[in-house]
């Protein structure tokens, strides 16, 4: 892990509680945490659930070539 990884979990965490094998494995996956955190941080603001509709948002985004649309 490097120095930059352990930060940007951190971030994400000081919005929203993720279990950190799955930002280990969005990060090995090749997903950025910053647009993870901008994402969870839009859903929050538009009150919805993270852990049920960050998925669906994920999907959206890979059809749209992985544009999130806030």
């Amino acid at each position: 892990m490097t120095k930059d990884f352990l930060i940007e979990v951190r971030e994400v965490w000081e919005i929203y509680p993720i279990q950190l094998d799955n930002l280990v494995n969005h990060y090995y996956a090749g997903g950025n945490l910053k647009n993870l955190k901008v994402e969870i941080s839009e859903m929050i603001k538009r009150k919805k659930e993270p852990k049920r509709d960050l998925k669906t948002e994920v999907e959206k985004a890979e059809r749209n070539n992985w544009m999130f649309e806030f």
